[in-house]
Formats: C-alpha cells, structure tokens, sequence
C-alpha cells in the first residue's frame, strides 16, 4: 500500500484486489458513501495497484518508481478530474486548466502533495462548483494516447457528482466515453453525493459503498497522533465518522473546547456578549463551509445528550464529555425538570433552518431563547 496510515475497508478492498488478480476489474467504478470516509485514498490505492512494478498481497508495493510518481500525481497513466472554478473565459477548444489562474494553479499542486502524504486531504479549489466539459475534452484526448508507462490507464474522478451540476453537459460528454472505455483502462468516481448523479452513468458503474469510519477507529487515529484519550474520544464522537473532519479538528484541537464552553455560557450563563459571540461564531462557520456548520450543532447536540444521560441515569460512560461530568451534574441538578430531547430538537430545527440559508442572527437568537424558555420550566 502506498498510504501507512489509512484505515482499509477490507470488505471493498478485497473486493477489488480479487478482481483484479483475476483479471475481472471493471471499466468504471464508483466509490459512494461518507464524507471522510477514506473513499478518495482507495481510488489512488487501486490506481498505484494497476500499475505497481512489484504489487503484493495487500496491495501496491508504494516503494517502486510507478508508485512513487502516483504518489505525487506525476504518472503519465493517471488522469485527475477535478471541479474548476471559471476564473477566465474559455472557448471548447481550450485545455480545461486555462480557466483558473495562477493562485488556484499553486493551490492545486499544494494539495496534491498534501494528498500524497494524508490519505483523507482533499483536493478541491475555492468556488470550484462544477466539473467543466473541456475536462472531459482534454481526458478524450488524454485517454487514447499511447503511454511508455504500461500498466492501466486511470480516470480518477473526484467530487463527481460535479459532472451534473448546474447542467449535466460534462456527465453526458462522460457517458459516451463510457460507452466504448479504450482497453485496459479503469474509471474510478468519487462522490459524497450519489443523489446529484444522473442515472445513466451510476448505471454504467460498479458501486461500491463506504461507510462513515467507526468511532474506535478515529479514537485510534488521534491517539496515535499524540492526542490524549479523552480529547481523542471527543474528537471521535464530533467526527461522527468523518474522519477527515478528525484530522482537521486535531489541527486546532483547543477549538473544540472553547467551542463547548461558548455553548454551555449562552445556554446557562446567557448575557448579550455571549450570545453575539455566538452569533458571530455560526456565521464564520456557516461561511467556511456546511460541515464546520454540521461540527458546531453536533457539538452542541451532544452536550445536551450527555445531560439526558445523566438525567436518565445511564451508564454515564456513554457520555462525550466526561471530563465535564461534574459541571454537567450540577446544571441537571439545577435544571433537574428539564426537557432535554426538546432542547435537542431546538438545535436540530435551527440546524436545517440555517442550511435552507435562515438569516444566521435571527435563526441563532430565536434558538437561544427558546432553549431559555425550555429552561424556565423547570425547578429551580
């Protein structure tokens, strides 16, 4: 294998190695399923297997030159498509990369070599909201040139739900790619959203569905990077299976903590300082993108969970926040007659309210007083 630290779905990946060890891959593949699920790193994975000098049981060597140069995007038989955002205007006939400028250029190279070295990196451009039809102009092309490489020829198609949106010119333009697939060559689409592809090219695919990663896993991940086992199992449950989202809350691991003591003050010691603050921090979150959103509530969700639990007299080694425990004990005992499924239902709602593009304040405000209200109606 070429990745030492990527989380193998067995089940998928024996699936694939057996096919390809009997000489029964097929022409197009499509890896569905959970954001940071791992399903971009299999498809380098399978690419570096095709190709490998020296492939073993597991998988591609990762230590031969066909390896070495997949690894960092260099390998004539592998062609990434991507979305691009359309910085420039550009005729049919032009190569596809003409539409974005040189800052999105060194971006993309960045997160190539980001790729090549983190399984669960994600290559992406800022405002990249479709895959153009000069992409699939330039793969014809690429595609039916003879390489010196050997090996298969792989089409690595990443976010390719892309291909259908706004309009579906560029999956259509796929499709008759699709139709006749020059020999020895394997597509491999990529997407967190199956919905959003049209019916013809999921038809024309194997599916292969990947699963959000277990919480054990992520749990194991973090540790191994050096995070502590209690900051590792918070980590794990806000993940909530997306384990790219883990590497990245490892990167700033401080901000989940002042992230649960901002919503515990604007729950329990509200002023209109706290609650802005709140305000302004869903903002910022709602900008950068919906899962940082998606982090925020479920942060917030468990919080309340964890009260039920205690509420409830559950097992409270069930609870995410342990280390809160005693703080948590004694807002219960305060609050003891409290609806705690309510208040979770409160952030529930806001989240989809927020996502449908509520006006953020507005939405935030009228959640924090309801949960006050909710609040109210116990004893004190």
């Amino acid at each position: 294998m070429i990745y030492n630290n990527l989380a193998v779905n067995n089940k998928i990946w024996d699936r694939l190695s057996s096919a390809w060890k009997n000489d029964k891959l097929p022409h197009a593949v499509l890896f569905y399923g959970a954001s940071g699920s791992g399903k971009e790193a299999h498809a380098i994975e399978l690419s570096a297997l095709v190709n490998c000098i020296a492939p073993s049981e597991n998988g591609a060597c990762g230590t031969c030159p066909s390896c070495q140069k997949i690894k960092t995007f260099q390998h004539s038989n592998i062609s990434l498509v991507i979305p691009y955002p359309r910085r420039k205007t550009i005729d049919k006939h032009d190569p596809a990369i003409k539409a974005i400028n040189d800052k999105d250029i060194t971006m993309l190279r960045e997160k190539m070599e980001e790729m090549g070295q983190n399984p669960y990196s994600k290559i992406e451009l800022d405002n990249a909201n479709t895959i153009l039809i000069n992409s699939i102009r330039d793969l014809r092309k690429e595609i039916y040139m003879s390489s010196s490489e050997g090996g298969w020829k792989v089409v690595l198609i990443f976010n390719a739900e892309k291909l259908c949106l706004p309009q579906p010119e560029s999956a259509n333009a796929l499709l008759k790619i699709l139709e006749e697939p020059p020999s020895r060559t394997i597509f491999i689409l990529v997407t967190s959203n199956i919905n959003s592809m049209i019916e013809t090219i999921i038809s024309r695919s194997q599916k292969m569905y990947f699963p959000p990663i277990s919480s054990d896993i992520i749990k194991q991940k973090m540790i191994e990077e050096g995070i502590d086992n209690e900051k590792a199992s918070v980590m794990s449950q806000v993940a909530n299976g997306d384990i790219r989202l883990a590497y990245k809350l490892l990167k700033s691991s401080g901000e989940i903590f002042k992230d649960i003591d901002l919503i515990f003050d604007s729950v329990f010691n509200p002023s209109s300082a706290i609650w802005q603050k709140m305000i302004n921090r869903i903002s910022n979150l709602k900008r950068k993108s919906q899962n940082e959103i998606n982090y925020f509530f479920r942060l917030a969700i468990y919080l309340f969970r964890d009260l039920m639990l205690i509420s409830d007299s559950v097992d409270h080694t069930k609870m995410v926040f342990s280390n809160m425990s005693e703080k948590l004990k004694g807002m219960e005992e305060k609050y003891q007659n409290a609806n705690w499924a309510n208040c979770i239902t409160a952030l529930e709602d806001t989240l989809g309210y927020i996502k449908a593009n509520g006006y953020v304040p507005l939405m935030v405000t009228t959640m924090l007083g309801d949960l006050r209200e909710i609040l109210k109606t116990s004893k004190k």
